[in-house]
């Protein structure tokens, strides 16, 4: 870690947060942020890496080192996360739209109002909704008027904390489950393999000569230059990487497995070559046995089929935490000790296992504080936080490390675990107002999660020669100065081009979601979903069983993981890429064996290297000639 490093990366920190709020944001068609393997950070360190060619060439001794490289993926990818889901995407619009949106016949200035502490928001909450501080954040501000930062300061910093304590807790998360993951039990981090490969190869230049690698990096160019170039010139024939299948799957009961359409990122065919072929056959098989329950509940006549599958992962969610905390018990036993005071060789690890031990539990009580403040009871405030924070992230977590996916998106909210046990309308109107602020701020969507990017910066570091102790220090400027950029961009852009013309998601649909879905329950009640513990103890039972299988038979094709996921946003979008790359390499391991899997591997890393190049470019031309963004398939 270098003082050029640095600067460097908060260089391009900013300029990562201006190009991901414009491609999310403005042209709305190309998410280039919110992936755990972020575009705008491939595209970015590739020129980087040019750069230091030009650098070695002419100015032979000053070129960057691999750690320096390391030190600058770490910032920007810290920066696309927060400036994405994993932070700025969830707080303007999850403070505004509650006063914006509130009308009669929704009731929420009634239903949420008293609960909003001032703290929390912008607006006056003893007020009546559309205020014209709020007005203007969807409509845009007059011309010549100034924008109104002040308001928004204090519950920026407020919520800033908040996440502060989080991303603290990701961190001592990070360094406790790193050893035992990446040691005990091999995982590969498969969404880092690119970047090292670039950092490794930017010396030796082996992975940039490949002719392999561009043929790879040459198919998604291809594919998606026409689909930019359709945008501009509609007669441009193009490959559709996406499409519908209502009129296929549009008779009952076939029209009862939920959204039905089909996206193909060559990007994330690359991913899912490098991933075992039966993580790979679990992903996509478990993804369709679960439509396939869907279904067949429809044609028996039950109404509460996604109920009894919800419940399903809710179950395998919480077994496979449990379980993996029980696969770990000798490592989790030597943290203990650590924390106690005996000594322990944990000094090549991100933080000490003491600090790391009793910082999580630290961070927990501060969550767990705000989470009262915010109107939890501290019951419901450590049941709901601690099923996010240990179980939700955890598994997550695990789905990139050992499962490749390079979107983190689960199938449940921490208010659905508790509707295993009991009716959600047993809180009170003040926990379920708080609930609904957890889920717009962190629960519902998890895409952004900075503990991947934790995670998988330990193995960077150890590629690249970066001490993972200064990657603690690193990760605390990037999230400040990231949040802060992030913050002044994602306020400047709503006034000036108003909300409402703005990322419907961000601004209308993800917070307006959590308010709808709230608000029956506080005002009519809601039963007990028999189906939803029913379906969670099914989930715990078969994660069990499939956690013993693969341990006792050693040809158990069937992993515990491709379950628990089975009804992801992700593997929704995901499952016909891991089901291309399933195919691809059943046939090159059977006719090529590992020689050819490792001849072809460039290949795979140019597809992912290419499809992530021309989505920064994409949203690069959109910004200079205000033109359309062609459509990227990671929605």
């Amino acid at each position: 870690m270098t003082p050029r490093s640095i600067i460097l990366g908060l260089i391009l920190g900013a300029v990562t947060v201006l190009i991901v709020s414009y491609a999310e944001l403005v042209t709305a068609a190309i998410m280039i942020g919110f992936l755990q393997l972020p575009p705008v950070v491939v595209a970015i360190m590739f020129g980087m890496v040019l750069a230091n060619k030009i650098v070695q060439k002419n100015f032979p001794g000053r070129d960057l080192e691999p750690a320096e490289f390391a030190v600058i993926f770490v910032m920007i990818l810290t920066a696309s996360m927060i400036s994405s889901r994993g932070a700025m995407e969830r707080l303007p619009g999850g403070m505004a739209a509650m006063n914006y949106f509130a009308t009669d016949s929704n009731r929420w200035e009634e239903i949420y109002f008293p609960h909003a502490n001032q703290w929390m928001v912008p607006w006056d909450t003893t007020g009546r909704p559309e205020q014209k501080l709020i007005v203007d954040f969807y409509e845009g501000k007059d011309e010549l008027a100034p924008i109104p930062w002040g308001p928004w300061v204090r519950p920026m910093m407020i919520w800033g904390g908040l996440m502060s304590l989080v991303y603290a807790a990701f961190m001592c998360l990070a360094s406790l489950i790193y050893r035992q993951w990446a040691v005990h039990e091999r995982l590969n981090f498969p969404l880092v393999a690119l970047p090292i490969e670039m950092i490794e190869s930017g010396r030796k230049s082996s992975f940039w000569r490949n002719p392999v690698m561009w043929i790879g990096f040459a198919v998604p160019v291809f594919v998606f230059g026409l689909l930019g170039l359709q945008q501009i010139v509609p007669e441009v024939p193009a490959i559709p990487v996406s499409g519908n299948l209502n009129n296929v799957f549009g008779q009952f009961p076939w029209n009862q497995m939920g959204y039905r359409a089909w996206f193909c990122s060559l990007g994330a065919i690359g991913l899912f070559y490098l991933l075992p072929t039966q993580v790979l056959f679990s992903l996509w098989f478990f993804h369709l046995v679960a439509r396939g329950q869907l279904v067949g509940m429809a044609a028996m006549g039950f109404t509460d089929g996604e109920v009894f599958v919800k419940g399903q992962t809710i179950g395998a969610w919480l077994t496979l935490a449990v379980g993996w905390l029980w696969l770990g018990r000798g490592h989790l036993k030597k943290v203990f000790f650590a924390a106690l005071g005996k000594k322990v060789d944990d000094e090549h690890e991100l933080m000490p296992y003491a600090i790391s031990f009793w910082g999580l539990w630290i961070c927990f009580g501060g969550i767990v504080w705000f989470g009262c403040q915010m109107g939890m009871t501290v019951p419901v405030a450590v049941f709901m936080f601690g099923i996010y924070l240990f179980c939700q992230v955890i598994v997550m977590a695990r789905s990139t490390s050992e499962g490749g996916l390079p979107m983190t998106e689960g199938s449940f909210r921490p208010s659905e675990v508790y509707g295993v046990f009991a009716a959600r309308d047993t809180m009170d109107h003040s926990s379920l107002s708080a609930m609904a602020w957890m889920d717009q701020m962190f629960a519902r969507d998890l895409r952004g999660l900075l503990l991947t990017g934790m995670l998988d910066s330990q193995k960077m570091a150890e590629h690249t020669g970066l001490g993972k102790r200064k990657l603690v220090l690193i990760f605390a400027l990037a999230v400040v100065f990231a949040f802060a950029v992030a913050a002044g961009v994602q306020l400047w852009m709503p006034y000036e081009k108003g909300g409402l013309n703005l990322f419907q998601y961000a601004y209308y649909g993800h917070p307006n979601w959590m308010l709808n879905h709230y608000s029956p329950v506080m005002t009519h009640g809601e039963p007990l979903k028999t189906f939803l513990p029913v379906g969670a103890a099914t989930g715990l039972a078969i994660t069990l069983a499939l956690f013993w299988l693969r341990s006792a038979v050693w040809w158990w094709p069937l992993h515990p993981l491709g379950y628990a996921l089975c009804q992801t946003w992700t593997l929704i979008v995901f499952w016909p890429p891991i089901l291309a790359a399933w195919v691809i390499k059943l046939m090159i391991s059977r006719y090529g064996g590992n020689a050819g899997y490792r001849k072809l591997r460039p290949f795979f890393l140019g597809m992912i290297f290419g499809e992530f190049t021309m989505a920064v470019f994409w949203t690069l031309v959109s910004s200079i000639f205000n033109s359309r963004a062609p459509y990227f398939p990671w929605p």
